[in-house]
């Protein structure tokens, strides 16, 4: 028998919550190009091999979105219900920040550019602006890290579309497979495209591939057999790739993500490690699932978004001028430390207060917009063996937290 649509896996939850504080952990830590004492080696390696946390995201966007849209395509008010409810999940947390951020800075005279617009339209991540640090800070805000965002809203507006018009789970799969190889070969051509390298890092044609594993998972969520085979091939690719990633980066003595070579090659790693971890983490009596499963670090994954959203906007502030006046009594490394603690600190209150004020009542609108009755729509029925146990499209996730 096939499990309710509204299954509950809290070891999601709990995994986006330990992918959230290694990236606090990385992008409030400034060892990435070369270490200045031996004793940060590790963290410097950390830094440089540890970008699928990303990946881990994106393939539970398209994991979580695709069983939904699976689940509902039959339904009335398949494309209205769904892109209002994704609307009142995202849209005010989102514009509440970042508006106030472009009035004020209007006010203040920031050097603010016409691509900033595109923040308002969810494009950011197709701006050059936002592929250099140093040509990024507004004054001490800096909200490069949303170009992550910029993708999955992309991915959500054009997905439905997708699954709608493709009646088969044989044919969505080719398509994936197909999204899944332009990408690759689109990093690969990227040098004809005359754009920065690093571009290649946050154009969605060159990023999406990740949330179509994630469909990908979707489909073969629930196949016992497939499940199985899947899981143990990622409890050797996770330290295999790693692996590799780390020797990389120790023989090229810099980072991956520092030239053309290292992004065409690590992102796709970047993928197949973050890939492994999601299926760890549905993966029942695992160890990444049993750790990703614990009530305190799922009730942290729930305030993910809020968390990822706001983290990076004040670090400059924290780390260098805050930073910096404390120096002048105590040692910079303990200086710094306090202050990156004081900005977690500040950043899970805010969170908190986001979520509680914010995210919650927006969330609750969701209820108003309800998918009517299976409409006529003929739907060629789903292709599932008696290994697989469970259905494939028709069988959804319902997260809480979505």
């Amino acid at each position: 028998m096939g499990k309710s649509s509204r299954e509950y896996f809290p070891s999601l939850e709990g995994i986006r919550g330990y992918a959230f504080l290694l990236i606090f952990l990385i992008h409030y830590t400034e060892v990435y190009k070369r270490p200045s004492h031996l004793a940060l080696y590790p963290l410097y390696l950390l830094q440089n091999t540890a970008w699928f946390l990303v990946p881990i995201f994106f393939v539970l966007s398209g994991f979580l979105i695709t069983r939904i849209l699976l689940y509902t395509r039959e339904r009335e008010g398949y494309f209205r219900v769904f892109y209002l409810r994704r609307a009142v999940r995202i849209f005010p947390l989102y514009y509440l920040t970042i508006l106030p951020i472009g009035l004020f800075g209007l006010l203040r005279h920031w050097p603010l550019q016409p691509a900033h617009l595109l923040y308002l339209v969810d494009l950011q991540n197709f701006s050059h602006i936002g592929w250099n640090f140093s040509r990024y800070v507004l004054s001490h805000v800096t909200m490069v890290h949303l170009w992550s965002l910029a993708v999955e809203e992309q991915f959500y507006l054009v997905w439905p579309l997708i699954i709608w018009m493709i009646p088969t789970e044989k044919l969505l799969l080719r398509v994936s497979y197909g999204v899944i190889a332009f990408c690759f070969l689109f990093r690969l051509a990227w040098p004809l495209t005359h754009l920065p390298y690093d571009g290649a890092y946050f154009y969605t044609t060159t990023r999406v591939d990740a949330i179509i594993i994630g469909a990908i998972l979707a489909v073969y969520h629930g196949r016992v057999g497939l499940w199985e085979r899947l899981a143990k091939v990622s409890r050797i690719l996770i330290p295999v790739a790693w692996g590799i990633m780390i020797a990389l980066t120790i023989v090229r003595g810099t980072g991956l993500t520092t030239d053309y070579f290292g992004v065409a090659f690590s992102i796709p790693m970047m993928n197949l490690i973050g890939t492994a971890f999601v299926i760890l983490a549905l993966h029942p009596g695992s160890i990444v699932q049993r750790v990703c499963s614990g009530n305190l670090i799922c009730r942290f994954g729930r305030l993910t978004y809020a968390l990822y959203l706001f983290h990076l906007l004040y670090a400059h502030t924290f780390t260098q001028v805050f930073a910096g006046k404390l120096d002048r009594y105590l040692p910079h490394v303990l200086s710094e430390a306090l202050m990156i603690s004081a900005a977690f600190a500040f950043t899970l209150l805010l969170a908190m207060l986001a979520y509680r004020f914010i995210e919650l009542p927006a969330m609750s609108w969701k209820d108003k917009f309800v998918y009517g009755p299976r409409s006529s729509r003929e739907v060629v029925p789903t292709e599932v063996t008696v290994e697989d146990g469970l259905p494939g499209l028709g069988h959804a996730l319902l997260l809480r937290s979505e």
